[in-house]
């Protein structure tokens, strides 16, 4: 799944008016590949801008009160959608192979969190298994999920919300052992700020930022990633 260097905004349950404006204002960089994960409440406004790919943070399969089912999300045309969260983590129901096989029955590109090399694995094993049973039909589908189209997020649980990243070698270990299982693009997640995105870029083939997407300075923070892989590739 070859795709210009990725940039993931997750916006999480929070957006101002300044967002939207700041998104609207952001120019299509030939390099980038610009996703944004933006509330529910925004995801139509999202959808009507051309220079962004449009990501969902989650979804349920029903449509009952209060819910946001995959068939609205359709609506909007969503190409991407978060999976296997630290926040989706947090309920105790959610299943995460049964996500990336929503995913996948709806041709939307999951973007997986994993917080190492081993969950990977695990994650992939047990769809496998699902995908084996007698009642499973779907037969143009990938088995693997590492082998089907998505994008991976490296996201160490112990740098959830810190101050700085992880330790820049152990993320250079942990991505190179990922990417070994996959041709799909592998990011980093976690912490990013201002400084210590930088070190990461030669490293990664993308990178998902939370709080900092949010901010008016945002755009020219994009700007400086596309400038910075110019030069490294001059």
């Amino acid at each position: 799944m070859e795709m210009s260097f990725v940039i993931i905004g997750n916006w999480k349950g929070i957006c101002s008016q300044a967002n939207l404006l700041h998104a609207s204002q952001y120019k299509t960089k030939q390099n980038i590949h610009y996703i944004i994960a933006p509330n529910y409440l925004h995801i139509s406004y999202i959808s009507k801008l051309q220079n962004i790919n449009l990501c969902a943070q989650n979804s349920v399969q029903n449509e009952l009160t209060g819910s946001v089912s995959i068939s609205l999300l359709m609506q909007f045309n969503v190409k991407y959608m978060l999976c296997n969260h630290a926040d989706h983590r947090a309920n105790n129901n959610y299943n995460p192979t049964e996500h990336v096989l929503i995913c996948e029955e709806n041709s939307i590109t999951p973007i997986i969190f994993i917080k190492d090399y081993q969950e990977a694995i695990n994650l992939s094993n047990t769809l496998n298994k699902i995908k084996r049973k007698p009642n499973y039909t779907n037969e143009n589908k990938s088995l693997d999920l590492l082998s089907y189209k998505s994008i991976f997020v490296f996201e160490p649980h112990d740098y959830i919300g810190k101050e700085g990243i992880a330790d820049l070698n152990k993320v250079k270990y942990e991505i190179d052992r990922i990417k070994q299982l996959t041709d799909s693009p592998v990011c980093y997640g976690g912490s990013l700020n201002e400084n210590n995105y930088k070190d990461l870029i030669p490293y990664v083939d993308g990178l998902c930022f939370g709080r900092l997407s949010r901010s008016a300075n945002f755009n020219q923070i994009i700007e400086n990633i596309s400038n910075n892989l110019i030069s490294a590739n001059s």
